[in-house]
């Protein structure tokens, strides 16, 4: 094999095993739920697979809880995205200004995104905890047990609860964006409006922002693909049908509606 083959492969050679690894972890289970979709089946491999069309997919989207969830991860969405670039770059404009100890500030916004979603559901299932969990606790502590809830029980406010966890979790990410975006203005930028006789809020209103718009547009890009690959592409079809099936079909405990 000559040298010119070689540096032609090489390449390949190294996205290779992840490529490999996408293709088995991700990709092909995509595509099986996809195909386990077209068929009745309880997900059994004792149980025969019933091929029913397109069936499943008019069930899906003629029941009214299918289309509440959708509603409602559209929502979720929305609030996430839109919160964690907003707490992402009020961070980083804060953490440009080099206060003391803003490292370790650094550290602990972005060490949120590296934890598991079993982690991180775990620490806030304890926070949100009715009766014991802290949030409650400490509005208790500050005689403030009117506002005491079931954070994640009460429909009306169970939206908003889902969405901070996601916001939390997730704004370090955006931070990290909004940082690399500030540190590329140029300091003759900000020579200039100190000069001119601008103030640090006008100094972030009319150059930071505008110059973090690449950002801004990378912070919206990837939450949102995360929240609709976490919250709606992830429910995979062949989950969501069998769950309309169960709906009339598994048996119930005495006395359930």
């Amino acid at each position: 094999m000559n040298k010119t083959l070689r540096s032609k492969l090489f390449p390949y050679l190294l996205i290779g095993p992840g490529l490999l690894l996408l293709i088995v972890f991700i990709v092909w289970p995509i595509l099986e739920n996809l195909i386990n979709a077209f068929f009745q089946w309880d997900g059994s491999r004792f149980t025969e697979k019933i091929f029913v069309g397109f069936s499943n997919y008019t069930s899906l989207i003629s029941n009214k809880y299918f289309l509440i969830a959708t509603k409602n991860t559209f929502i979720v969405a929305l609030i996430v995205v839109t919160g964690t670039t907003l707490v992402g770059f009020i961070t980083a404009v804060l953490l440009d200004k080099k206060v003391k100890g803003w490292q370790v500030y650094r550290f602990a916004f972005f060490i949120t995104v590296a934890l598991s979603s079993v982690v991180v559901s775990l620490l806030w299932f304890v926070i949100y905890d009715p009766t014991r969990g802290p949030l409650n606790n400490f509005l208790e502590l500050l005689n403030l047990g009117f506002l005491k809830r079931a954070w994640i029980g009460d429909p009306k406010i169970a939206i908003i609860s889902i969405s901070v966890i996601a916001v939390w979790q997730y704004s370090g990410l955006s931070m990290v964006w909004f940082l690399a975006g500030i540190k590329t203005i140029p300091t003759d930028i900000y020579d200039a409006a100190r000069i001119d006789g601008a103030n640090h809020l006008r100094y972030v209103l009319n150059i930071m922002i505008p110059s973090s718009i690449p950002e801004s547009s990378a912070s919206f890009t990837t939450s949102g693909v995360s929240q609709f690959s976490t919250r709606f592409i992830a429910a995979s079809p062949v989950v969501v049908t069998n769950a309309l099936a169960c709906e009339t079909s598994c048996p119930r405990a005495p006395g359930a509606k």
